[in-house]
């Protein structure tokens, strides 16, 4: 039975993200969530929701963007962090030219830098993916 792989990505790494994703799909079985083709109700906070519990894992792009607001209650990678940490969802970080999570972070998310991670130099993928 395939996994099911959640994409978490800030907004402004969506060319990457999105690459990433068609990436995997061609060499994975798995399902591959990621919000712009994979939303399926009008309410879009709970779809995203919905299929990020319902995930095996969960992909967190780490970018020069993705921790930029994750101090706001309303920044919407902090809230998948912490849904995937709540319910023990493992994270895998694509951690782009070896970018780790910074070391304040807030309490309710901290464990993500516990979390297993993938240095990725876009120059050493084929097809390049960019951001």
């Amino acid at each position: 039975m395939p996994n099911k792989l959640f994409i978490s990505y800030p907004s402004e790494s969506w060319n990457f993200a999105q690459r990433l994703a068609e990436n995997l799909a061609v060499q994975l079985d798995d399902e591959i969530f990621i919000d712009y083709r994979s939303i399926d109700q009008a309410d879009f906070e709970r779809a995203i929701l919905e299929h990020l519990r319902a995930s095996n894992a969960v992909i967190l792009v780490v970018t020069e963007y993705t921790f930029a607001d994750i101090h706001r209650d309303t920044d919407w990678v902090r809230l998948e962090i912490r849904t995937a940490l709540d319910h023990k969802i493992p994270i895998v970080l694509v951690r782009e030219n070896g970018l780790l999570p910074p070391k304040d972070l807030p309490d309710d998310v901290r464990n993500v830098g516990r979390s297993q991670g993938i240095p990725f130099y876009r120059e050493f993928s084929t097809p390049p993916l960019r951001s």
